[in-house]
């Protein structure tokens, strides 16, 4: 099987930056800066230019059509940002399997919090009686409340246990 082709970039033109809409599955070693007012600078995805500088950030932006991290930069000459290369920081990088995942895959958006996911139920901790093993639960403080369901399912096993015929077994059971 032939290696898949070099993915390539024709260097393409934008307005404004800002749209926080990348899967969390690509986020990689990106940040999403929001706008500050009174700040320089335009919100969007950054990847750290120096491992050792928190404050070194290098604008990207994430092309949908290739599945891939670009470098952008502003051009004061048109007034517009221009994404111009495939980036080539290493952590922003996707593998062939993590470019191959199809779009109704991709999850959730970087920001969104999971629906499914809830606070951890918070649980008092009682402590065991003396004559109980950490092991052993103690039966005495467990209470399941009837319901009228619970009640009427009851009821309905009783009857049909009585209607099950009590004869005597006429022959001896085999036993092998």
């Amino acid at each position: 099987m032939a290696p898949p082709l070099p993915i390539v970039l024709n260097p393409y033109f934008f307005q404004q930056r800002g749209q926080r809409n990348v899967p969390q599955r690509f986020i990689k070693g990106t940040v999403w800066v929001p706008y500050h007012r009174g700040y320089e600078g335009t919100p969007g995805y950054f990847t750290q230019l120096y491992h050792d500088n928190p404050n070194s950030l290098y604008p990207v932006e994430f092309n949908f059509d290739l599945i891939s991290w670009v470098d952008v930069r502003y051009s004061n000459t048109n007034s517009k940002w221009v994404a111009y290369r495939l980036t080539n920081f290493k952590t922003l990088l996707l593998t062939e399997e993590e470019r191959s995942v199809i779009r109704s895959d991709w999850g959730l958006l970087d920001g969104q919090e999971d629906p499914l996911m809830s606070e951890p139920e918070q649980i008092e901790l009682r402590e065991a009686h003396e004559e109980t093993s950490g092991n052993e639960a103690n039966n005495e403080e467990i209470h399941i409340p009837p319901t009228d369901l619970l009640d009427q399912e009851e009821e309905q096993l009783a009857t049909l246990a009585e209607q099950i015929p009590m004869t005597k077994a006429t022959q001896n059971p085999i036993i092998p």
